[in-house]
């Protein structure tokens, strides 16, 4: 796994102050000691904690690494080595957004504060991306993407997320760059209204349009454009761990009798760069007077969860949890507000912190 050096922030003090380590804190670490089989003391962020290597360190050498989380365990990556540390006081800050869409838990909008992020659910939104993708902080490109996602009125957070994503793709953000991607652009696929998406068959045109996006291949069939871009580049190397790849295929879909335009949307997944499988997508769509979103989250390539966008119609509502419950019973089935789902949904979680003082 790369890794990154992260600095949320940086300043020369002649006094200690208290500062937060969270996941994706950069922290310069020194071995002080070893203290038995693969234990080690280690003095990072102000303080002395006791660590695990599976690889032998040695008393005083030092070096920069990145705090990540693993099952609830907090994690220091270097390299090849992974160090557990066993005893630094892991807390955690619930990021759920309440009813009226505003941060809900008051040591959230602090740490968002503290990083320099305007503390509500678009950055919630950017920094739920970030952690998804194994993107170090960067505070720069987060005001970026957000100063875009602004001028979107109505689109604010989808708009900043696209913002984000292009920009970490290795090309430049704009307002023209972000309609492109939210409208779809040039390479609209088209299905007739009894497509079947879960269809099996070899001549599947939307596995198809996966698998030449994976193999590298020029998609003919489509216009150059920045949509087409977008799905062929993968996520910097400077920027990602390589985790996995946001692809967007617009659609619209018509009437097989009479060949009349039934309604569009867009299917966004989120491809494993190492398996080469989806680990989840979304569906988005327009038809019959109503808007659909569906965020749907695999495991062993079998459907393990499913989000539904609330249609703000109680009856209809039921009727598809009632739908999914019944053609999926092992799955879980949530909804969420109607402004809480984007086409590149990602679930909010929590967000680990140690304190430490420097």
């Amino acid at each position: 796994m790369k890794t990154d050096v992260v600095v949320h922030s940086a300043a020369l003090t002649n006094r200690s102050e208290k500062r937060t380590l969270s996941e994706g804190s950069s922290v310069y670490v020194r071995i002080i000691k070893k203290d038995g089989n693969n234990s080690y003391t280690a003095a990072f962020g102000g303080g002395r904690f006791s660590i695990k290597s599976e690889l032998p360190l040695k008393p005083g050498m030092g070096f920069f690494t990145t705090i990540m989380l693993e099952n609830n365990r907090i994690v220091l990556q270097q390299q090849n080595v992974k160090m557990i540390v066993q005893d630094a006081g892991l807390q955690k800050i619930n990021s759920v957004i309440d009813m009226t869409g505003k941060i809900s838990d008051p040591k959230l909008i602090s740490y968002f504060e503290r990083i320099g992020l305007i503390p509500d659910e678009i950055s919630l939104s950017l920094y739920n991306q970030m952690r998804n993708l194994g993107i170090r902080f960067e505070r720069a490109l987060f005001i970026k993407a957000r100063a875009i996602g602004m001028k979107f009125k109505g689109r604010e957070k989808n708009a900043s997320i696209i913002a984000y994503l292009i920009e970490c793709k290795g090309l430049q953000a704009s307002e023209k760059s972000v309609e492109e991607i939210m409208s779809g652009g040039e390479n609209s696929m088209s299905f007739s209204e009894d497509f079947d998406f879960s269809n099996n068959t070899r001549e599947n045109p939307v596995r198809d349009f996966f698998k030449m996006i994976l193999n590298g291949e020029k998609i003919s069939s489509t216009k150059e454009g920045v949509v087409t871009l977008f799905n062929h580049l993968g996520f910097s190397y400077s920027r990602a761990s390589i985790q996995g790849n946001w692809i967007k295929i617009p659609f619209e879909f018509s009437s097989s009798k009479a060949n009349k335009k039934a309604g569009n949307g867009s299917f966004c997944g989120f491809l494993n760069s190492y398996s080469k499988i989806l680990d989840h997508f979304t569906l988005s769509m327009s038809y019959g007077g109503h808007i659909y979103g569906f965020a749907v989250f695999l495991k062993n390539e079998r459907c393990c969860k499913i989000i539904i966008s609330s249609t703000g119609d109680v009856e209809m509502d039921f009727a598809l949890s009632t739908d999914f419950k019944k053609k999926f019973p092992d799955s879980e089935v949530f909804f969420c507000r109607d402004n809480e789902f984007c086409e590149f949904y990602t679930e909010p979680a929590d967000i680990g912190f140690v304190n430490g003082v420097v």
